[in-house]
C-alpha cells in the first residue's frame, strides 16, 4: 500500500514538472486517464496543471471537484464547486 502512495506521489511531481511544456488539453487528457486508472492524485496533479494554463475553466473545476472526491477529499470537493 505504501509503495503505490509513493508512486503515485511520484507519477504526480513528474506531471508536474512535465506541465510546462505540454498543453491544456494535453493535461486533461492525462488526468483523465489517470483516473480511468483510478490513480486519483495523479489526475488531480494534471489537471490542476492545466488549471494554471486555463484558471477559469468550468470543465477544469468540475474535474478537479470529481477527482477530488473520488480520492475521498470531500472538503476539497466542495471547495472547488463553490468556485463554479
Amino acid at each position: 500500500m505504501r509503495f503505490a502512495a509513493g508512486s503515485s506521489l511520484v507519477f504526480a511531481l513528474a506531471a508536474s514538472l512535465a506541465a510546462a511544456e505540454k498543453s491544456h488539453a494535453d493535461l486533461r487528457a492525462e488526468a483523465q486517464a489517470a483516473a480511468t486508472r483510478k490513480d486519483y492524485a495523479a489526475a488531480r496533479a494534471a489537471i490542476n496543471a492545466a488549471l494554471e494554463q486555463r484558471p477559469d475553466s468550468p470543465r477544469y473545476l468540475r474535474d478537479l471537484a470529481a477527482f477530488s472526491a473520488r480520492a475521498g477529499d470531500t472538503t476539497a470537493a466542495l471547495a472547488t464547486l463553490r468556485q463554479l
